[in-house]
């Protein structure tokens, strides 16, 4: 706050949005709520402040006020775009939406081997399993399985 009370110009909304993330990022509620309200009033139709204001809220274990920012998302027809990503494989790039056949293999293989996902990045108040199940389907990880698809096994790779 510091550095943005003594910016010469007003603060922007990528400002405040850059602080709502870190906010979230460091679970600093006070703070997450004085930059959503922020950048709310800057950009009122723009999904990422309630997004990310909900995602606070989360990360703190409120699903309380959670609830009430999507709710107040929906009584202002604010929607959330979902998530898409992107990958490019031999100079070509792909948006990627569902690989699953080879998502559930690689999920597989990295359970056989040990990995035990991180599952306090899920934000939403469901058991373990359900979480679970959410971290395998990110967008992220469709990526992944898409350039694996796309490219030689690393063994066989003449730059590796």
């Amino acid at each position: 706050m510091e550095i943005i009370n003594g910016m010469p110009i007003p603060a922007n909304a990528n400002v405040w949005q850059t602080l709502l993330a870190a906010s979230r990022a460091h679970r600093n509620l006070e703070l997450g709520k004085l930059a959503a309200d922020k950048l709310i009033s800057l950009l009122p139709q723009n999904p990422v402040s309630y997004v990310l204001l909900s995602n606070t809220y989360a990360s703190v274990r409120n699903w309380q006020e959670r609830a009430k920012v999507r709710k107040l998302m929906g009584e202002k027809k604010v929607k959330k775009v979902a998530g898409y990503s992107w990958i490019e494989v031999k100079k070509k790039s792909y948006g990627l939406i569902k690989l699953m056949q080879r998502l559930e293999e690689l999920s597989s293989r990295l359970k056989d081997a040990g990995y035990q996902p991180d599952t306090s990045y899920v934000l939403q108040n469901v058991d373990e399993e359900h979480k679970e199940a959410i971290l395998a389907q990110h967008n992220e990880r469709f990526a992944i399985a898409f350039g694996l698809i796309g490219t030689p096994p690393w063994n066989s790779s003449p730059n590796r």
